[in-house]
């Protein structure tokens, strides 16, 4: 039980920073489709989780929040956060 609780908290934490910080949003302040893997300035979903939750693998952490529905990866690696 303690486990999934953790897990609720760190999904919780991810999607708030994602959804509130300004360097994740687009100008119209929807949350940005962001690629698994940094490319040049852009923001990724790997910097996101090192953000959210230093030391944690970006791919373990997808893993958990595709299981959840929280998230999808599409085909050319770009995540996408699905509305909640």
């Amino acid at each position: 039980m303690q486990l999934k609780a953790q897990k609720r908290v760190t999904s919780e934490k991810i999607l708030a920073i994602w959804e509130k910080k300004p360097r994740y949003r687009s100008n119209s302040g929807a949350p940005l489709d962001l690629p698994l893997e940094p490319h040049e300035d852009a923001p990724s979903f790997t910097e996101l989780v090192e953000e959210a939750l230093p030391g944690k693998p970006a791919r373990h952490v997808l893993k958990e929040l595709r299981r959840r529905g929280l998230v999808q990866q599409l085909a050319d690696k770009i995540i996408l956060l699905e509305p909640r």
